[in-house]
């Protein structure tokens, strides 16, 4: 675990926790990475973030959904998200936690490319338009000799629509090139968001210590675009020149991006303004952080209660009792009765320990959210659903039938009714990519029966394009014995889930079981 000695907090930037870190820092954080890598073999992500990332996630309401689920909650999951564009700095200024520096993909792959030819880490090159990738590859090698380049591919990825579900066998070969020469880093410049929806479908088994997504980073190492002179990037007009590079492309991209993020970014500001103000109030009282965090501990789980003030200072005392919380335990509780304020540093903080959580399997809730500003502050910064997913959500009571005792080894998977003819299932918990790796898909098909198949997904905490896989794979299943599928009760998430990757009338969906019912009896 990490030390704020060593490391600046993480800026909650618009629902990402973006790492406060030089290009220098983040060059030593990737090698550092290299090495995690060796002792638990968990691909790393790196996301090089810029206000085209956050447009693409975010609706135009400040209080709205996420416009991608799924890319927003990859962005949430980074192991390294930098801020790769000047507005995210001059919004973390505005935010009164400044990040250190930009550091874009462009300067990044530079400055790594020199570090690992001395160091001699073994780097591949995927995507980019034709071969752009092996040109990037062979001027990097000519401008740092020793450069160690173990692959070069270019594939076209589907990430939406009919071709993203029948893409099981792209994957698999990309990932056989891949997995053979077992790269330290992979770069891959399938631009943003398909770089990063690819390595979040086939990161459990992907055998590359660190993933970076670099966007069109190729096309600027090897000269087809030209990146504007230093003065214009460290004025954060970038953006502008490359508009007036490449207009019919971009100009459309700027002209919703520029304007949505006004629309988003407003009323975060006024509130982060009441949310200073409350600090200096607070700051006052004097008050000992360690009186203000109180854990409750047993052998199954750990209850944190929050501070009241919670800043980087008290978010420091969790993070340097973290390993103990975690120790052993299955379930971690956040108590946020007590909390007033929140600043960007602690949200930042505070939802990175929330993900880590979640990866080692540890079962997370929020409990304790009243306070009316703490609570628009969370939907401000579009992670309310993170933190009130579990005080909303209603898990459907537990039934399984006789001849499936051991229904319960798919612990997404939960039987309401069954007979010969229908089986009705609800989803639970969340059904993305890493629960996907743990399930038995035969398992699966033997669970749900021999007859027709109602999905309800009114419990989903979360899906994304692996889960949708499951369900086309399932249907496919069930189309080969003559029987159908029919999904049901998706929440709003899921519905949008759906319009973004093009595939909501591809599967037949129903509001209720009852017209369900009716749709498989047509």
């Amino acid at each position: 675990m990490y030390s704020l000695t060593e490391q600046l907090p993480e800026v909650m930037i618009l629902g990402v926790p973006v790492d406060n870190l030089s290009l220098d820092s983040t060059v030593h954080r990737i090698l550092s990475m290299i090495k995690g890598y060796q002792l638990d073999w968990r691909p790393r992500q790196v996301v090089t973030v810029n206000v085209d990332f956050l447009m693409n996630s975010l609706s135009w309401l400040p209080f709205g959904p996420a416009r991608h689920p799924e890319l927003l909650e990859i962005l949430r999951n980074a192991d390294l998200v930098t801020a790769d564009g000047m507005p995210i700095v001059w919004l973390s200024r505005l935010l009164n936690a400044p990040l250190q520096a930009r550091v874009t993909g462009a300067d990044l792959v530079s400055s790594l490319a020199k570090k690992v030819a001395q160091t001699g880490h073994s780097v591949y090159f995927l995507g980019g338009k034709g071969s752009i990738g092996q040109q990037a590859a062979d001027k990097l090698i000519k401008e740092y000799p020793g450069l160690n380049v173990v692959g070069v591919d270019s594939p076209f990825v589907y990430t939406e629509g009919e071709e993203m579900l029948e893409a099981d066998e792209q994957d698999k070969a990309i990932l056989e090139k891949i997995n053979k020469v077992k790269p330290d880093v992979l770069l891959v410049g399938f631009g943003n968001p398909k770089q990063e929806l690819w390595f979040n479908r086939n990161s459990h088994k992907l055998k590359a210590a660190v993933t970076i997504g670099i966007g069109g980073t190729y096309e600027f190492i090897v000269g087809n675009v030209s990146r504007a002179p230093v003065w214009v990037q460290n004025s954060g007009f970038e953006w502008f020149y490359r508009i007036l590079q490449d207009p019919k492309r971009l100009w459309k991209r700027y002209a919703i991006a520029i304007p949505k993020l006004c629309v988003i970014t407003i009323p975060l500001l006024l509130s982060n303004l009441l949310q200073r103000e409350k600090k200096r109030e607070l700051i006052h009282d004097k008050k000992n952080y360690l009186s203000d965090i109180v854990q409750g501990l047993n052998s199954y789980e750990v209850k944190i209660k929050l501070s009241k003030r919670l800043d980087s200072n008290s978010m420091q005392i969790i993070i340097d009792n973290w390993e103990n919380y975690l120790l052993g335990r299955k379930n971690l509780l956040f108590d946020f009765i007590d909390v007033e304020m929140i600043d960007s540093n602690a949200l930042g903080m505070l939802v990175r320990l929330y993900k880590r959580a979640q990866r080692n399997q540890v079962s997370v809730s929020s409990i304790g959210l009243i306070n009316d500003d703490v609570i628009r502050l969370l939907k401000l910064t579009h992670v309310w659903d993170l933190f009130n997913e579990s005080e909303t959500r209603e898990e459907p009571p537990l039934f399984f039938p006789e001849k499936n005792k051991n229904a319960n080894n798919n612990k997404n998977i939960i039987i309401s009714e069954q007979n010969e003819k229908l089986t009705i299932a609800n989803l639970v918990g969340r059904l993305d990519a890493s629960a996907i790796a743990l399930m038995d898909f035969d398992e699966s098909i033997k669970l749900l029966g021999a007859g027709d198949c109602i999905l309800d997904l009114s419990s989903l905490s979360f899906l994304d394009s692996t889960g949708l896989r499951f369900f086309f794979h399932l249907e496919r299943d069930l189309k080969r014995r003559n029987k159908k599928m029919v999904l049901i009760n998706p929440t709003e998430m899921i519905t949008q889930l759906l319009e973004i990757t093009n595939l909501h009338h591809f599967f037949n969906i129903s509001d209720s079981r009852e017209d369900a019912k009716l749709t498989l009896n047509q």
